[in-house]
């Protein structure tokens, strides 16, 4: 005879809910907290966010964080997360090699269009590369701002807590942590 699992699921449930602490705060105190520790965005100047920008070949780098991956004749685009784009001959499947790399920043995902084109986003901006001369690429277009929630929060800071939200349109290069009046910001 099959007894039912609720009863032990049911034991289980009140167990753990013993064991783990959940202390939600009142919506007024979270939105109003006073004079607390907080995370506060440290900003890029601007010659850091004209570098934090600059789209470039560059010699072949290792891969940290693996991305998609796509293919044209015999070359294989393989993405870095938020680096750019790995170029690898794949003439000889059993012995593909790294061939060089296309630093950009924010870089999260691409396509291949006609003509060479390379389509991606850097940060927040959506931008064509004319990969023609390679590795003498030049960017074609860029429209900016296209993808806004790329850039909100590219640094959380770390732990959980209060942080003051970060400024639209500026570039959080690090936090640290200060005494804040009423942060509206929580992770």
């Amino acid at each position: 005879m099959l007894r039912s699992p609720l009863p032990w699921c049911a034991g289980l449930s009140l167990l753990l809910a013993g064991c783990i602490k959940i202390d939600p705060l009142p919506s007024s105190r979270m939105r109003n907290p006073g004079m607390v520790t907080a995370y506060v965005p440290v900003y890029a100047s601007d010659a850091d966010t004209e570098a934090e920008y600059k789209i470039a070949a560059d010699k072949a780098q290792p891969t940290v964080h693996a991305g998609k991956i796509f293919t044209t004749g015999k070359t294989l685009y393989q993405v870095e997360d938020s680096a750019g784009v790995h170029i690898i001959d794949y003439t000889d499947r059993e012995h593909p090699f790294k061939t060089g790399f296309i630093r950009i920043p924010g870089c999260r995902d691409v396509a291949f269009g006609p003509d060479s084109l390379l389509v991606a986003n850097n940060h927040q901006d959506l931008v064509t590369i004319d990969m023609k001369g390679y590795p003498n690429i030049r960017v074609v277009s860029r429209k900016v701002n296209v993808f806004p929630v790329l850039r909100k929060f590219d640094v959380r800071p770390p732990g959980t807590g209060y942080f003051q939200c970060p400024e639209a349109g500026r570039k959080v290069t690090g936090w640290e942590q200060k005494t804040v009046n009423n942060p509206q910001c929580w992770q």
